[in-house]
């Protein structure tokens, strides 16, 4: 129960920081509330997180992963391509430090980037909380740095590569050899010049796609052979996709909301950049419907990306609406969660 009290305390601490921060103006740009706020959260989930019995999730398998490291390292990273994590374990286990310390290191450096990137992509308090908010009352959260920490860490990566006004040439080298889902960040420039109609269009085209591309794998891979086939497509068993539809649902529909509100994000360069990577992880995504093990993989870059853009959209509403369209997005995000959470093929993996 106590784990849970402390989830519900820090929603509710981020909730009231951004009311109060709405009221009072003469707080010095609140910056060490920030950094107040940013720690609690942290050693928050830190507690929920690392305070349980050992999980049967990816999170096993990485802490057998270091425990081999030195004898089988060129293995892993031909089986993941995956260089830089793989190497980063091998360094961190060559120092002598435990395998739950590498998670820990891992997922405050995770942890690091997330919190700067919000702070970098919202300057007025409010919206840095109703963003932090989004994400502290998301499924995907305790997913992304749970479970799947090599994703996790680069999707933390890459927003931070969004936010920031530097081009950090070397975390944009390293990111696609911490996971390889992130290389459709490099293509998101594709779409600068796609107006409403189009996105439209290559959003329904890439519907159209993905009813071939199982087919289309298999085609080519019967003169390729690639090794993760078999394991994506045939042998790799997943209880998640039972929720696929759902979340493919989700994704189009918001896809289709984020497309009303296109020609606002293109007056901000910031706000285009961002809003492009997440259509591009979209139509990605949406390709790949049918096989879950990726679509589910590209959707929590999309879910990642999604909750700045909403906090975006409140300011292009109407004043009168803007407060019940974010308690409606936060509404939905929890009872989304909630469900996602209590999902069998999570639950082992959480709590």
């Amino acid at each position: 129960m106590i784990k849970y009290l402390l989830i519900y305390f820090s929603i509710l601490l981020a909730f009231s920081l951004s009311f109060y921060s709405t009221l009072n103006k003469t707080y010095p740009k609140f910056a060490y509330l920030r950094l107040y706020f940013s720690a609690l959260a942290f050693f928050t989930f830190y507690f929920v997180l690392y305070t349980r019995p050992v999980p049967q999730n990816d999170i096993k398998t990485y802490i057998s992963y270091y425990e081999n490291v030195s004898d089988l390292f060129y293995v892993y990273v031909l089986n993941d391509l995956d260089l830089v994590f793989y190497g980063f374990m091998y360094l961190i286990s060559a120092i002598g430090f435990s395998p739950q310390a590498f998670i820990i290191i891992v997922y405050s450096i995770s942890f690091f980037f997330l919190s700067k990137s919000i702070s970098n992509i919202f300057k007025k308090n409010r919206y840095y909380f109703l963003c932090f908010l989004l994400f502290l009352s998301s499924s995907s959260f305790f997913l992304l740095y749970s479970n799947v920490i090599r994703q996790g860490l680069a999707a933390s990566i890459l927003l931070f590569l969004l936010s920031s006004p530097s081009k950090n040439f070397f975390l944009r080298l390293i990111m696609p050899f911490i996971h390889k889902g992130s290389l459709v960040f490099f293509f998101r420039k594709i779409t600068n010049n796609f107006n409403k109609k189009t996105r439209l269009i290559v959003l329904v085209f890439s519907l159209f796609l993905s009813v071939f591309t199982i087919d289309a794998i298999l085609f080519i891979n019967s003169f390729i052979n690639l090794p993760m086939v078999d394991f994506y497509i045939n042998s790799f068993e997943r209880q998640s996709s039972s929720n696929s539809t759902l979340k493919f649902t989700i994704l189009l529909l918001t896809n289709l909301l984020f497309i009303l509100f296109y020609n606002n994000f293109n007056n901000n360069k910031l706000e285009k950049n961002i809003y492009n990577t997440y259509f591009i992880f979209s139509v990605i995504a949406v390709v790949f419907y049918q096989i879950d093990g990726l679509f589910s993989r590209l959707n929590f870059f999309c879910l990642f990306l999604a909750f700045p853009i909403h906090v975006f959209l409140i300011k292009y509403l109407d004043s009168k609406y803007r407060s019940f369209y974010f308690l409606s997005v936060l509404f939905f995000n929890l009872t989304y969660s909630i469900y996602v959470l209590s999902h069998p093929s999570i639950v082992e993996n959480i709590f």
